[in-house]
């Protein structure tokens, strides 16, 4: 006996809405750290990557926060509508149009010999600023980590299609990718900043300053993830990205360690070549050095008495060594989550450049909140300690540092932002 079917459920209707399909061209103002599917290395075949690009849209979405959400729940719902979740296909699809020509590969680093305790000798083969910037290039034993990448004046295309409901949440995105995002590795420390190339103005209004975008879109003030807070132009101009990424971090490698600056004058010693780094102005080393009860005899008198660790600001972990015999032994500091182990905090301060309306070349800084606000010491694999950051200092935890110019030591991001070039 047949059975009839029971009738098919009835669909909801799908809102009839217009797509978006929006073309735009970039190229590179500074070299590309890495990029590819393994770390640090570069991809031959497809350079620019889809993948990534969703990624870091997603990011500046919600570190831009157009949407004005004030909970995790409601960001994460207003999220899976426009890219999507485990159960929601995604509104928006982003197309490689075509990729730069091939990049010419920039050495970095070199070893050129042993030290007496069989650790390589390394030299940086860029500005000593851009190896700064570099660093995670540099391998104590001797092996390369890569290279960084120069694309030149090597442009590639990108194609974003999706319904025009989500047009003001797409202007945020790309908004704060261009101004403030790039492609690859270390993109807040300015490596692979990135910048249109094509006519401004097609089927999208994406403001064309941070100025212009910050009085757009003013977020929902203190949230739990990482969002826009402050962004600066520097008043210099300079005659290319490079350039200009090379002032950013030379001036925060002096801020953190440069002598003079963020140490004791270089010192000659006496049966040793060349100049010695000075000691440290910041109050981590003497804190520590009461920590573990440990001082060197030359150290035993302090710089400053303040239990602080104000560098955490900038980012963890920070790895301490102390050279001296008699100092503590190598430790690091971690940012401490509900009183659990954070293996990194990336740095909230993001520095790169930025060609204005007027196509010159400056400095550009831009802070995200929050920042890390409790961290641990780590020692032979194990916690020794847990400290509040404590940002800013008080004034007078700094008076005693044997230094005019103490802004720094007060809150270390707010210093920056008044030495930006």
């Amino acid at each position: 006996m047949s059975r009839t079917p029971p009738p098919a459920p009835e669909l909801p209707e799908h809102p009839k809405s217009d797509l978006i399909i929006e073309e735009r061209t970039y190229r590179f103002l500074t070299p590309v750290f890495g990029g590819g599917v393994t770390p640090q290395h570069h991809d031959p075949i497809t350079p620019i990557r889809v993948p990534a690009i969703r990624g870091q849209l997603r990011f500046w979405w919600r570190a831009v926060n157009p949407g004005g959400h004030t909970s995790v729940e409601a960001l994460r719902k207003a999220e899976a509508k426009i890219f999507g979740d485990t159960e929601m296909r995604s509104r928006l699809v982003v197309q490689t149009v075509s990729q730069p020509s091939k990049p010419r590969c920039i050495p970095t680093f070199e070893t050129y010999g042993w030290t007496d305790k069989a650790k390589p000798k390394i030299r940086h083969l860029v500005g000593e600023h851009m190896a700064y910037g570099a660093f995670p290039l540099r391998d104590e034993e001797g092996k390369s980590h890569g290279s960084l990448l120069d694309y030149g004046d090597s442009v590639f295309s990108l194609r974003f299609i999706f319904d025009s409901s989500a047009r003001d949440h797409m202007e945020a995105a790309l908004w704060g990718w261009e101004t403030f995002g790039g492609l690859g590795a270390r993109t807040r420390r300015g490596f692979g900043a990135i910048e249109r190339t094509d006519a401004v103005g097609t089927k999208l209004s994406v403001p064309t300053s941070p100025e212009a975008g910050r009085e757009r879109w003013t977020g929902a003030g203190d949230v739990p993830w990482p969002h826009l807070v402050r962004a600066e132009l520097g008043s210099k101009s300079f005659r290319e990205g490079r350039e200009a990424q090379s002032a950013l971090l030379g001036e925060l490698r002096a801020m953190r360690q440069g002598p003079g600056v963020g140490r004791r004058p270089l010192k000659k010693v006496p049966g040793k070549k060349g100049k010695r780094p000075g000691r440290s102005y910041w109050p981590e080393p003497d804190a520590l050095r009461r920590l573990f009860k440990s001082w060197a005899n030359k150290h035993r008198q302090e710089c400053t008495t303040a239990d602080a660790f104000p560098r955490a600001a900038l980012g963890l972990p920070i790895v301490f060594h102390f050279s001296t015999k008699g100092d503590p032994e190598d430790c690091h500091l971690v940012a401490s989550v509900n009183r659990q182990k954070a293996e990194r905090w990336a740095s909230p301060l993001i520095l790169r450049p930025y060609r204005d309306s007027n196509k010159a070349v400056r400095a550009l800084a831009a802070e995200l909140a929050p920042r890390p606000r409790r961290a641990l010491v780590y020692s032979q694999g194990r916690p020794r300690a847990e400290h509040d950051v404590r940002v800013p200092l008080e004034p007078g935890e700094v008076s005693s540092m044997p230094k005019p110019e103490r802004a720094p030591f007060l809150d270390p991001i707010d210093a920056f932002f008044q030495r930006l070039p």
